[in-house]
Formats: structure tokens, C-alpha cells, sequence
């Protein structure tokens, strides 16, 4: 049965969300999709979850028998006249084709052209049946830094880009501000965050003057730091967003070696001790009020690199209630930094197995997997991918020093809770 589910693209998060994600990331954005209603309502909903305004930048053909028969252009026409007359000339128009409309061949570009003085449009074949939320990310933002002048210049020292951020994580903007504090204290300058919401469609082309692209998630932006290399020559290295107090360390120092520099680490290496003291004593205090417990497995539906981060800091956090294991994670955009974790405990999400023995599981993804799961009692929940809380909290993050201790304070928080619940069942 599990061999359908590449069948069911919209059981789960599909291309044509990934690249409209990506896309709409850009100021003055308006995304439609070439498709049936159905298509555009199943990834409009998780859109809004992003982000309310998308609500409005957002349109569809709404394709039906005739369209797909004799063509989409008279459909995609008003399509285009509704949105400019509701939101007036975008900076960007994006029209996204879903699977059945790709089979038809409308040109697409020339409609555009035709019924638009907007300067930058692109068209996309992005549907769910030819693949996942992440390479639709990658797709598009490549056909993104196609339509920007860019050229090369001098680049500045001690100057990155990372790429790889995605408003579809909950918490992105808490996260990415992390990331860069950490990056500011060990002398290194963010020069251009690509996929950060409300990005100006210009301020693309400061792309070259980063000495440094950084990859945080290799499954959303490694194919999109190829591009850049071949095209500008621009350097890159792959380091997955940090989890955890020694991954956030090892993540500065991998950046500062790959320019050739020595970070000042001093006060960060002090903000560490201060919270791990904090930890270590909230560990101690719950070992020894509660019972005898464990993590004994960890289910997310993060891309496999960020899995194995979270999975790794856990592990290596010398906090034995933190201690995990066996992981289960989407491998299906497995790529080749990341396969050769073969020593780690990495399952397929779809063979997760109910809990066996006395402890909890741990589950980093969406309500849908939330509700699947449902052994509620014993499952410790975090939202970490397409947002579902209607209620946004911008500066939380999960990532680097401060939000480790963060993620550890809500772990903690859960157990406490259901061994509660538990014993007086």
C-alpha cells in the first residue's frame, strides 16, 4: 500500500505548493494557478497557514473539460485581468500549471506577455504527480534568479547568503533572526536570506556580492546554490540549519573555515554555559520526580536533513532524557551529503510502528500526522513544518543556542504533562 502514496499528491504537501511557497516569498507577488479549482483550494489553504495576506495574491483558472480540451487561454485571460484590476500590477506574476493543464501544451508565457506590462512573469509545470513540495520550492526559485540582472562583481569578504529559508516552517522568522545573531557575534555578515517573506524583488541582484552561499536545507536550496555557482561563481558550502549547543558551534565554525577566517565565539561559548546550567538542573529535578521513562522513537516529516540534525542534537545533548532511539523521517528526497548516515536509525515515516513498552515518541510535523498518530498520551508534539496555528508568535525559534533551549523547555514541558495525565489514569 505504501508504494500508492507517490499516487496521492495531495494527501500531503505537493510541487505546486513548494514552488508558490518560494514564490511568493517576493514582495508585490501574484501567484495564479493554472488548474482546477480543487488543485488551487487544496494549496491555498495551506498557504493562508503561512501566511493571511497570501490569500489575496493568490488566483486560479479554475480549468474545466473544455479548458483541458481546447485550450486555457480565453480562462487564463480573465484570470489575469482579475488579478490586476483586485491587486493592480504585481512586480512578479507567477502562473503555476498543475498536472492535467501540463498535458496540454498552451503557450502560457505568450498570453502573459500579451495581457500584462508586468516586467517579470514566470511560468512554471509544477504538478503534484511530477514532484514534491521541495523540488517545486528548488524550481521555482531557480526560475526566480533567471529574471534578475545579475552580474558578476567583486565579492565582499566576511559576506553569506543562506539559502533554504521557507515560510512553510512554523517559526521561520524567529529561526532565521537566530541564525544570523549567531552569525553577527562571530563577525559575519548575512547579506541576502533567499526565501525569507516580503523579500524585495531587487535586492536579488546583492545575490553577487556575497563571497559565501550557505545551504540550510540541501533538499530546498542545493540545487539552487548549483546554479548560482555555475552561473555567478559563486562558492557554497553545505551547512544544514543547527540544532542543538554543539551543532551551533560546529555550524559557525564549518562557515568561518570555508572563508577562511577565525570566529570569536567567546560570548556565545558564555550564553551556552549559562543555559546548559539551566537544563542540566531541570533534568536532574525531573529524573528524579518522575518514573523511569524514555524517548523511545522520534517521527518527523521535515526534509531528511533537518531530521538528522534535530535527531543528532538530541543524542548528542548529554541530557539522558533526550536520548532517542530510533528515527522516522520522509526519505524520499534522500540526497547525497545525507545517505551516508546509514549508521544512524533512520526508518521510513510509513513504517512507524506503535510504541512498545513504557515511554513516549516524539513528532515533528503537521496536525495531519498529529491526528494519524493519535496516541496522544504518550506523543510529545511540535509544529515544525506547514504551520497550522492560526496564532503567530514571530520571534519563537528552535534553532542555534537560544532555541535549543527552547525546544528542550517544551520537550520538557510535555513529558511533565503526561506523566501527569498517565498516572492518573
Amino acid at each position: 500500500m505504501n508504494d500508492l502514496e507517490k499516487f496521492k499528491p495531495c494527501t500531503g504537501y505537493c510541487q505546486m505548493i513548494g514552488a508558490a511557497t518560494a514564490l511568493l516569498s517576493i514582495k508585490n507577488s501574484l501567484v495564479i494557478f493554472n488548474s482546477p479549482r480543487w488543485c488551487a483550494l487544496t494549496a491555498e489553504r495551506e498557504l493562508t497557514c503561512i501566511n493571511k495576506d497570501y490569500e489575496r495574491k493568490v488566483f486560479c483558472t479554475e480549468a474545466r473539460e473544455n479548458d483541458i480540451l481546447y485550450g486555457i487561454e480565453k480562462s487564463l485571460r480573465e484570470t489575469i485581468k482579475e488579478a490586476i484590476d483586485m491587486e493592480g500590477t504585481p512586480t512578479l506574476l507567477n502562473v503555476i500549471t498543475s498536472c492535467s493543464m501540463s498535458l496540454i501544451g498552451d503557450d502560457i508565457k505568450g498570453v502573459c506577455a500579451s495581457e500584462t506590462d508586468c516586467n517579470n512573469v514566470i511560468t512554471l509545470d509544477a504538478g503534484g504527480f511530477t514532484g514534491t513540495f521541495e523540488s517545486g520550492y528548488q524550481l521555482a526559485m531557480i526560475a526566480l534568479l533567471k529574471n534578475i540582472n545579475s552580474k558578476v562583481t567583486e565579492q565582499k569578504s566576511l559576506k553569506v547568503n543562506l539559502l533554504g529559508v521557507c515560510t512553510s516552517y512554523p517559526n521561520w522568522k524567529g529561526n532565521l533572526e537566530e541564525l544570523k545573531r549567531l552569525l553577527r557575534l562571530a563577525g559575519i555578515e548575512v547579506n541576502v536570506a533567499l526565501g525569507a517573506d516580503n523579500t524585495d524583488f531587487a535586492e536579488l541582484e546583492k545575490l553577487v556580492e556575497a563571497e559565501l552561499n550557505v545551504v540550510l536545507v540541501p533538499e530546498l536550496s542545493l540545487n539552487v546554490a548549483n546554479y548560482l555557482y555555475e552561473s555567478l561563481g559563486q562558492r557554497y558550502i553545505i551547512a544544514t540549519i543547527p540544532f542543538g549547543f554543539k551543532d551551533s558551534i560546529k555550524w559557525l565554525n564549518d562557515i568561518s573555515s570555508e572563508l577562511g577566517v577565525i570566529p570569536n565565539l567567546k560570548e556565545i561559548e558564555n550564553e551556552i554555559k549559562q543555559l546548559e546550567r539551566g537544563i542540566i538542573d531541570e533534568a536532574y529535578s525531573m529524573r528524579n520526580f518522575f518514573s523511569n521513562f524514555n524517548l523511545l522513537q522520534m517521527a518527523s516529516s521535515l526534509p531528511e536533513s533537518l531530521t538528522i540534525s534535530i535527531f543528532k542534537a538530541m543524542n548528542n545533548s548529554g541530557v539522558d532524557l533526550l536520548n532517542c532511539n530510533a528515527c522516522y523521517c520522509n526519505k524520499k528526497d534522500v540526497i547525497e551529503h545525507t545517505s551516508s548516515n546509514e549508521s544512524l536509525p533512520l526508518k521510513q515515516l510509513t513504517e512507524i510502528k506503535g510504541l512498545d513498552g513504557k515511554g513516549y515518541q516524539l513528532l515533528l510535523g503537521t496536525e495531519k500526522e498529529r491526528m494519524r498518530f493519535k496516541d496522544f498520551t504518550r506523543t510529545l508534539y511540535l509544529n515544525f513544518s506547514m504551520p497550522t496555528e492560526k496564532i503567530k508568535c514571530e520571534n519563537d525559534c528552535y534553532v542555534g543556542v537560544r532555541g535549543w533551549s527552547n525546544f528542550v523547555r517544551n520537550i520538557f514541558s510535555q513529558i511533565k504533562t503526561l506523566e501527569y495525565i498517565n498516572k492518573s489514569l
